[in-house]
């Protein structure tokens, strides 16, 4: 494993491992390259790994609620694979990713007979879960045209300026990761126009200034 992979043992989950257990999950995890546009997981699917983040993003989208990003340090998958349970939701590259894979069956042995590290991995999965509740709350809680801005603001790492966007899903597809009907999609678009976002080509949007789109969607920190 190259030396990328040493974000592992700091992230909080993996906290209660020892230093020496390391050694031997690292020998068994797998690193891997995942192109942009690939399912990395599907809601419903058996969870038999978990991936932390080392390098692109992730949109994690839970059926029915608006999709969230995960970038380097996160982790997917994990509430599947320790509760042995299928993936609750579906995670796709959006941003050429590296990940390092982490066999599900052997970390739940290790937690198994580790007490102190599997009560340290389950305050972290509250910890996450909340985190993701809070998310998902404060998107449903914008109005779909804040929504569709801060969606759009999170597609590029420029804080500021004109960018040029492929959206990478269908405006239908869009509209229903988005929490909402195409015609409001339509009318969230129409609306963004008046601030210099034009969506009439069929998948690319062109913005006059980002830094617009980050204020109204609530993005108050720059990404780069």
């Amino acid at each position: 494993m190259g030396p990328d992979v040493a974000v592992l043992p700091r992230h909080p989950l993996f906290r209660g491992m020892a230093a020496v257990d390391w050694d031997a999950l690292l020998d068994q995890a797998e690193r891997r390259n995942v192109p942009v546009g690939t399912d990395l997981v599907r809601a419903g699917a058996p969870a038999t790994h978990l991936f932390l983040i080392l390098g692109g993003e992730i949109e994690l989208t839970p059926p029915g609620e608006p999709p969230l990003r995960l970038h380097c340090g996160d982790c997917v998958g994990e509430d599947a694979v320790l509760a042995t349970t299928p993936h609750s939701a579906s995670a796709r590259v959006v941003a050429d990713a590296l990940v390092a894979a982490v066999n599900g069956a052997n970390l739940n042995s290790y937690f198994d007979t580790h007490f102190n590290a599997s009560v340290t991995a389950l305050a972290e999965l509250a910890a996450n879960l909340r985190n993701q509740v809070r998310q998902i709350t404060e998107l449903k809680l914008q109005s779909t045209t804040e929504r569709l801005a801060h969606f759009l603001a999170s597609l590029t790492e420029c804080a500021a300026g004109p960018v040029r966007l492929r959206l990478r899903v269908e405006k239908r597809e869009l509209a229903s990761q988005l929490g909402m009907d195409p015609a409001t999609l339509s009318r969230a678009f129409a609306k963004l126009r008046k601030l210099g976002v034009d969506a009439t080509q069929r998948d690319l949007v062109v913005i006059d200034d980002v830094a617009v789109l980050r204020h109204l969607g609530g993005l108050a920190e720059p990404l780069c």
